[in-house]
């Protein structure tokens, strides 16, 4: 369903940036999407020896269902989210918010880091634990008054709210996922049993079409810092553009640009070493390079990233080849995330952890990025350590 989120729909609306494309070329695109979907299905479907996904994860996922722990991780992830935010700012929480609910132009957020960063860029980025810190928020929230004060359900919902706002308001697709994938399904999880079948037939379809919109409005209006719902109708581009990439890539690799090989992959896995750290870090980020390919430059630098899509970057590195074998790894992996869910469906914390790594795959079907799974690696190290602290003995003078 991703998949075709991402590609389906635009080839259905036929824009103009693929009508000035070949039947011949178009029916190769459709044909590259084809070979993933069958890819997926065939790793999904690959038999494994291994037992069901979530059998050891589920151990340090249940230290989230004691109260207090759950309340001191919420706290721990707050607090380390918001110190760059308060070293920036300089201790005015006034700005932080100004920041986050009022409107202001495209990447003119006095938090946004640099392209390539610097210590200063290193520091902003910790705010991945605030977007880590909805879960437990959330945990806290649905929580019956019995484990939970009324002063912790309002701390996190302040919490949750000011990640929703600074998500929507920076426009990032990935940030607002990550943010209002645990409050979607903290609400679902709450619905009777009855009503479930209900949310997902309307209430899931509805969230997504408002979602779109929003997405499509956002990309029209950010440039100036304005937002109205109508700017959508007015879209020449939204970002959803999957296709049109895709048709870029077949059409002119290789015989105009070389494989990748790798390479674009190898920059997501390193990714996370701060640049200060490795001053040569290569950059070899696949938005930047696209965006090079096709003129999108000022003073020789890309002036905006421009996403090569799932099954794009998979013909860019490796080809048709490329597009078989990663989707059925890429199936084999969703089949077994799928596997632990099904083991989830008893406790709230679990199941948020599972809808999130769900909001994750949706994300992925436009392109791989580390920086999708930010959040997701902040939690865990986060309960890892805490686990570690609670486990190791120490001596008391």
């Amino acid at each position: 369903m991703s998949i075709l989120a991402w590609y389906a729909i635009e080839l259905l609306v036929f824009p103009v940036a693929i009508q000035q494309y070949t039947d011949e070329q178009i029916m190769y695109a459709v044909g590259c999407v084809a070979l993933c979907l069958t890819g997926f299905l065939a790793g999904y479907l690959l038999p494994t020896k291994h037992p069901p996904a979530g059998t050891s994860t589920k151990r340090w996922i249940d230290l989230l269902d004691n109260p207090d722990y759950v309340w001191n991780v919420f706290l721990f992830l707050t607090l380390v989210g918001i110190v760059p935010l308060l070293w920036i700012a300089k201790g005015n929480l006034l700005v932080i918010f100004e920041d986050a609910f009022l409107p202001r132009k495209r990447w003119s957020s006095m938090f946004q880091r640099a392209r390539y960063g610097d210590v200063r860029d290193a520091i902003l980025e910790l705010q991945m634990f605030l977007r880590a810190a909805v879960i437990p928020a959330c945990i806290v929230i649905f929580s019956s008054l019995r484990w939970q004060s009324l002063f912790r359900k309002c701390t996190a919902a302040i919490i949750v709210a000011y990640a929703i706002a600074r998500a929507l308001n920076d426009g990032a697709r990935i940030s607002v996922i990550e943010v209002t994938m645990p409050v979607a399904a903290s609400l679902y999880w709450i619905t009777p049993s009855k009503g479930r079948s209900w949310f997902l037939l309307f209430g899931a379809p509805t969230i997504a079409a408002i979602g779109i919109v929003w997405a499509v409005a956002t990309v029209v209006g950010r440039d100036e810092g304005k937002f109205e719902w109508k700017m959508a109708a007015e879209a020449r581009y939204t970002g959803f553009e999957m296709s049109r990439e895709l048709l870029f890539l077949t059409g002119n690799v290789p015989d105009n640009f070389p494989y990748q090989w790798g390479k674009t992959y190898w920059a997501q896995l390193i990714n996370p070493i701060p640049r200060f750290v490795w001053a040569a870090k290569p950059r070899l980020d696949a938005g930047l390079q696209l965006a090079r390919l096709q003129g999108q430059v000022i003073n020789d630098e890309p002036k905006l990233t421009v996403a090569p899509g799932l099954i794009g970057e998979m013909y860019w590195n490796f080809g048709l080849p490329g597009i078989v074998f990663i989707s059925i790894g890429i199936g084999w992996l969703a089949c077994r995330w799928d596997q632990f869910g099904s083991l989830q469906t008893d406790s709230l914390p679990r199941f948020l952890i599972f809808a999130s790594g769900l909001g994750i795959i949706f994300a992925s079907g436009r392109s791989i990025n580390m920086s999708c799974f930010y959040s997701l690696i902040a939690l865990y190290a986060t309960i890892q350590g805490a686990n570690y602290w609670i486990k190791t003995p120490r001596c008391l003078i």
